[in-house]
């Protein structure tokens, strides 16, 4: 229950932040692009492979979270309807 109302509320709350952002202090919400995405991505994979060769907990960790995401993808993939635009 509590994990529940705790999405909902942060889910719930987070448009009007937004909202203040963009007509207080002139934010501008935005999507990375593919590209960026991807450089971004690359870059990461970089200094995580260096970081695991160094570093044998850092290695576990990135390994548990590397495991996490590959089963992620399958609830990430079908969990949302397609975004305008996208």
């Amino acid at each position: 229950e509590g994990l529940v109302q705790s999405i909902a509320e942060g889910e719930g709350t987070q448009f009007t932040a937004m909202r203040e952002n963009e007509s207080q202090y002139g934010v501008q919400n935005k999507y990375w692009s593919g590209q960026m995405l991807e450089l971004f991505r690359q870059a990461w994979e970089q200094v995580a492979v260096e970081q695991c060769a160094q570093d044998e907990f850092f290695k576990q960790v990135y390994d548990d979270l590397a495991r996490f995401r590959a089963d992620y993808d399958i609830w990430e993939t079908n969990a949302f309807l397609p975004r305008r635009g996208k």
